[in-house]
């Protein structure tokens, strides 16, 4: 049991430990009229996690600090809690959890063509009742952090390809520009899967719902490196109530509603890996709300059914935001099946909300397929044991999607420096010191991808942390010398949905600097969009 430094107002109530994971010690916080600070300390280095949690009733406990001793501080006999306010809280208390040597476990899930604009934990104020109920959403951010500038490329199967590899989109020859699609990624890719195969990894895993690398059935484990694959080879499906189904290679009808299906294989792949006690990661790929845009299951609605249709709005916004709705049951219904003390959890969005969908502040043409805000924001909620900073937290440094390799992997356990190349491992940087709280004003600069597709040019956007209200896109093709290069460079806080670009001749000092420091990231990355 860990010994405790108080502040002098504190009185502690010592508590028995009965059983492994319940209360270590309870202190009374209600003589504390100021912050303090608390000093946890272990005679040697602790062999398990503690939770800090408080409560006002000592009935009804929230955890306020994730896990003790905070990740990377393991080799520490110490560990310092500051205490916030505790206007509402009179207790606080440890409890044991974990083992230090026991795997976690992982779940990546990707939402399809769900930008920021669509995610009713990103937007407060949004146009009257045109966001999706989605209560089990906000009780995943609840339970951890929310990023709120995020980037993707600008189309589905680009930002699979970034995520997979570590690599920007167009250098795995996975693109679109224009009419130019290409969507098989290279099969001398490095994948995440195949890295934690080379580092001796023995976690179970297995790749749910849409692939949309390479439409050869077998692709997910030729191509991709996993173990098991239930799922869509290609962009989407026809019909969600009947549609193709790849069972590990073998393709069949299925008629059972795409979302919940993918929730059946995803909880029943958990179950099968804890009977067998083997750590997993599971990478959950919904198509939804991909179009074909449809009235879901009346079943999957949320409690008080699914959201009304607004005055003016259009039949397939309304219909996409049912699907959304439909897909927040069956989170539910997964996140029951998941114990979060030993699972981290990482939900995104892989492109921006499509044009037909799209809402304040973006508009049509800034949406899915564009390299502005609209097409390749998205939401990032990251939950678990690995999260350490205050439930509910939000950041705003910005990361991109080609960050969750290495992130991936080192949540759980490999060494991306082990396994990648440098050349990957240059494109890319993890952001779990960002889930203890490790924030810096240059930590993270943001290269949005090169696959644009505006006017059937590429594009290049860059965002760079220490001007973070300042974004540059650069539109070009360096395939076509006829194509001439533009630039367009906006500011943020005044012009979200990027409509009026600044005037890069007539700038003020900090727009320059600005200005100066993304074309700076550009020439660093090479300048030409195909060989950064």
């Amino acid at each position: 049991m860990p010994c405790l430094f108080l502040p002098c107002c504190l009185s502690v109530l010592f508590f028995g430990n009965d059983c492994a994971g319940q209360v270590d010690v309870i202190f009374d916080a209600s003589e504390l009229l100021e912050s303090g600070t608390v000093s946890f300390c272990w005679d040697t280095i602790p062999e398990r996690y503690y939770t800090l949690s408080e409560s006002d009733d000592l009935s009804d406990w929230t955890v306020t600090n994730g896990t003790l001793p905070a990740h990377g501080e393991i080799n520490s006999t110490t560990y310092d809690h500051v205490l916030g306010s505790i206007a509402s809280a009179q207790f606080f208390q440890i409890t044991e959890g974990r083992t230090v040597s026991e795997p976690e476990n992982l779940l990546f899930i990707i939402l399809d063509d769900w930008g920021i604009d669509a995610s009713p934990i990103d937007n407060s104020v949004p146009p009257a009742g045109q966001l999706a109920n989605m209560p089990h959403l906000a009780d995943l951010a609840a339970d951890g952090v929310r990023f709120t500038n995020f980037y993707v490329v600008p189309s589905c199967a680009p930002t699979r390809a970034a995520i997979m590899t570590g690599r920007h989109a167009h250098q795995t020859d996975v693109y679109v520009a224009g009419n130019s699609r290409l969507f098989s990624v290279n099969s001398d890719e490095l994948t995440i899967a195949e890295a934690m195969d080379a580092a001796g990894s023995t976690y179970a895993k297995a790749l749910v719902g849409k692939w949309h690398l390479g439409s050869a059935d077998d692709a997910y484990d030729t191509v991709g490196g996993w173990d098991e694959f239930y799922g869509i080879e290609n962009s989407g499906v026809a019909d969600y109530f009947s549609w193709d189904k790849n069972t590990n290679g073998t393709v069949a009808t299925s008629t059972t509603y795409t979302t919940t299906d993918q929730v059946n294989e995803a909880v029943d792949f958990i179950a099968r890996s804890e009977l067998a006690s083997k750590p997993w990661f599971c990478w959950l790929a919904f198509n939804a709300p991909h179009s074909p845009f449809h009235d879901p299951p009346t079943t999957l609605a949320p409690v008080g059914g699914y959201s009304t249709q607004q005055s003016g709005e259009s039949n397939n916004a309304w219909r996409y935001r049912k699907m959304l709705e439909a897909l927040d049951t069956e989170l539910g219904r997964l996140m029951e099946s998941v114990d979060l003390t030993k699972t981290n959890v990482i939900l995104i969005g892989d492109n921006g909300t499509p044009g037909g969908a799209v809402q304040a502040p973006f508009g049509s043409g800034r949406a899915k397929g564009s390299l502005y805000e609209g097409g390749t924001r998205v939401p990032l909620v990251v939950a678990g044991p690995s999260v350490t900073v205050s439930n509910g937290s939000t950041t705003d440094e910005l990361v991109h999607a080609v960050d969750l390799f290495p992130t991936l992997l080192e949540l759980v356990g490999v060494d991306p420096e082990t396994v990648a190349s440098s050349e990957v491992l240059d494109q890319t940087r993890s952001f779990l010191p960002i889930l203890v709280g490790d924030e810096s004003a240059d930590r993270f600069i943001s290269y949005e991808g090169g696959d644009g597709g505006v006017g059937g040019d590429r594009a290049r956007g860059i965002r760079v942390e220490a001007y973070s209200d300042y974004k540059l896109i650069i539109f070009s093709d360096p395939e076509d010398d006829t194509v001439p290069t533009s630039f367009e460079f906006y500011d943020l806080s005044n012009d979200e949905n990027e409509q009026s670009p600044l005037d890069t001749q007539n700038l003020d000092a900090t727009e320059q600097a600005a200005y100066d420091a993304c074309l700076a990231i550009d020439a660093a990355l090479g300048g030409g969009f195909l060989n950064p």
